[in-house]
């Protein structure tokens, strides 16, 4: 072979052919539920039939937060009209398998991830003269890409993140139509001061006026005892909380322990007591705790407040019939995980201790110092609060910040299969059922509750961490 003709043949090799289009998913149809809710045409579906777990008295149609254009509404509801165009244009390709792709690296399925990246907006670059070549721009657009779906920003296509962006389009299409339509069922105004915990993301946001002024990261349910969606008003705060532990928590992960161990209750400080409430503690050494189960459990237990109580040193009450609140933890590492579904329901806070502070110094004079001080003390103190802080607990698995990116988080519960299951099959909008309702009570009255002073005096109150 003649040297040029070699030389020819050899660069060949080095241009990229060009590559059939990466199959898309199938372009949708749009289902008639999605198509109501864009046009305006169907009404709100009941949350009660569509997602049990929703205890928040839903809006009417024309009073809800979508109908006044709350800006967290609005943005989410552009951002379904984007990706209902995104799928009538084609929508986006599926990432074929092929390994870890990063920075520096040349391969066929390159092109296909920037064709990914750039139908959902991640990727803005130009076209490229070797488009296998996997390149800084591809990078800053993937990690944008992995932190909308709340995974580590590493810029490296791994199976996680390959996992995460072929999911089909139809499927984030109908995330996001669940979530606008829980925002139809949320108050146009949800207070001027309040707290937001969206259990999807495991985060608290505080507002007051229109400052955010406080953002922590929360401990919600685990999934077999999960955290309902409720309202209410915040109005107490107790340092050095005891906790009188739920009869479901004591014989299903305690008495299992105690069983094991027969020095498990008294080594962290939970004392037994008979279940009919009286009597001095029992000495746990002279219970035959292995004739113990489930049905056979006669007895209450109580964990003394200290560094080592579950709820921490600090715990936020309201008046809810789930015995839902808020609490410190002694184990802090749990909150730098990715997925914080680990507690039985009550909500965990990364800084009880600065809320209470923030609470208290909007209820009266106070500072982190007097905080500090009383939980020094060690003694259980109950704060009753004046001025009352509305406190909203909602599931939404998507949302898009301030920059317009849309994110995506995991349906925890399964509550938005439930939602979209009973909007495909039109289950009865709210207008309807209110129309069969009786009318609400103005009070929620539960007589696990217990006010102020009785826990002051040492009442007991069954409640789950």
């Amino acid at each position: 072979m003649p040297r040029a003709a070699g030389w020819l043949a050899a660069a060949a090799l080095l241009v990229p052919v060009a590559l059939p289009a990466a199959p898309p998913h199938p372009a949708p149809e749009l289902p008639a539920w999605i198509a109501g809710l864009l046009d305006g045409s169907r009404p709100a579906i009941d949350p009660a039939i569509a997602d049990p777990d929703w205890h928040i008295p839903p809006a009417t149609t024309a009073h809800s937060a979508l109908a006044a254009g709350r800006p967290d509404a609005q943005r989410l509801l552009e951002a379904l009209r984007r990706h209902v165009a995104t799928a009538a244009a084609g929508g986006w390709p599926a990432l074929p398998d092929s390994g870890i792709l990063a920075a520096g690296t040349r391969d066929p399925a390159v092109a296909v991830l920037r064709q990914r990246l750039r139908a959902s907006g991640d990727y803005t670059g130009g076209m490229l003269a070797d488009p296998w070549y996997f390149e800084p721009a591809l990078t800053a657009a993937l990690r944008q890409a992995q932190l909308r779906h709340g995974l580590p920003a590493t810029g490296r296509l791994d199976e996680t993140t390959r996992t995460a962006l072929n999911v089909p389009l139809a499927e984030r299409i109908g995330q996001l139509a669940a979530t606008v339509e829980r925002w139809r069922w949320l108050p146009a105004d949800p207070g001027t001061d309040y707290a937001w915990i969206d259990i999807g993301r495991g985060l608290l946001d505080v507002v007051a006026g229109s400052e955010h002024v406080l953002t922590m990261r929360v401990i919600v349910g685990h999934p077999l005892r999960a955290t309902p969606s409720l309202h209410g008003e915040i109005d107490q705060v107790v340092f050095n909380p005891a906790w009188s532990v739920p009869r479901t928590i004591a014989v299903e992960d305690l008495l299992p322990r105690q069983q094991a161990d027969p020095t498990f209750l008294s080594s962290r400080g939970i004392r037994v007591f008979r279940a009919d409430g009286g009597g001095p503690a029992l000495d746990p050494a002279r219970i035959d705790w292995h004739a113990l189960d489930a049905r056979r459990f006669p007895y209450r237990l109580r964990q003394d407040p200290g560094p080592g109580n579950s709820l921490g040193r600090v715990r936020i009450g309201w008046r809810n019939p789930f015995d839902i609140y808020l609490h410190d933890t002694p184990v802090r590492g749990l909150f730098a995980l990715d997925r914080r579904t680990l507690s039985s329901g009550c909500v965990r806070l990364e800084d009880a201790t600065g809320f209470a502070t923030w609470l208290l110094g909007r209820d009266r004079p106070w500072t982190a110092a007097a905080t500090a001080a009383s939980i020094d003390t060690g003694r259980t103190q109950v704060l009753g609060l004046r001025h009352r802080l509305p406190v909203w607990v909602v599931y939404l698995t998507t949302w898009v910040d301030a920059h317009g990116r849309t994110h995506f988080g995991r349906d925890l519960y399964g509550r938005d299969q439930r939602l979209r299951a009973a909007l495909a099959g039109a289950a009865p909008s709210v207008a309807a059922r209110q129309a069969l309702r009786p009318p609400a009570p103005s009070t929620i009255v539960d007589s696990r509750w217990r006010p102020a002073a009785a826990a002051a005096a040492g009442s007991p109150q069954e409640s789950r961490p």
